[in-house]
């Protein structure tokens, strides 16, 4: 039969589907795209911004809808050469990038491999476009295995809110719990009531609606 922790995690889907119409999902935390200028700007070409977690709770007199502030760090968009040259502060000085820092910039961008540069991109894109200004630094990989598509770094650009899976430094942290401590409890407190109100109930109502189910205060 259908078990208890099976009803709980249907529910949680649900609160948050409609939500993700028009919020960004990263995991089970929601945030808001629109709201870039209220995001904090961290070390390492990174950023914080602030969303908050549903979650569906079943208590003794029903389920019951827990609702909190969360945080996500994500890269910080733009120029992909700013991100590099914000990790290597002699970034143009170097006539080429060390294999270790290639390592750890692979890790920091995932979907958008750096490898060590070719020649032939640079001719390539000498030829066919605009002299390359910095031949010294690594291409960026971002084709597959059967289409291979290479660029230089200097052309490429982050995309917005794509959020940082790795465990963050020391001092990073210390500045995420600065932003995040900053905020007064009764600042907090609407902005949660205000996700409850806007957000779930406006963009969640009609599918909570379709399953029989509301939100009461």
């Amino acid at each position: 039969g259908v078990q208890s922790a099976d009803i709980v995690q249907f529910v949680d889907i649900l609160l948050r589907f409609g939500p993700t119409k028009t919020r960004i999902s990263v995991g089970a935390k929601l945030f808001n795209p629109a709201e870039r200028d209220r995001r904090v700007q961290l070390p390492d070409f990174t950023e914080l911004s602030f969303g908050f977690y549903p979650s569906a709770r079943n208590c003794q007199h029903g389920f019951m809808l827990n609702v909190d502030r969360s945080t996500c760090v994500s890269h910080s968009s733009g120029d992909m050469l700013a991100a590099l040259r914000d990790r290597i502060w002699n970034l143009y000085d170097l006539p080429v990038i060390p294999p270790k820092q290639i390592r750890e910039l692979n890790k920091e961008f995932k979907d958008e491999k750096i490898v060590t540069k070719e020649k032939s991109v640079v001719t390539y894109f000498n030829e066919k476009y605009s002299k390359v200004k910095y031949p010294n630094l690594p291409i960026v990989d971002v084709g597959t295995k059967k289409k291979l598509e290479w660029y230089p770094v200097e052309v490429c650009e982050l995309l917005p809110d794509q959020y940082v899976t790795k465990l963050q430094p020391p001092h990073v942290l210390s500045e995420i719990t600065t932003a995040v401590t900053r905020q007064k409890p009764n600042t907090r407190f609407i902005e949660i009531k205000e996700s409850v109100l806007n957000v779930i109930q406006k963009d969640g109502e009609p599918y909570l609606r379709e399953f029989g189910m509301m939100l009461l205060p």
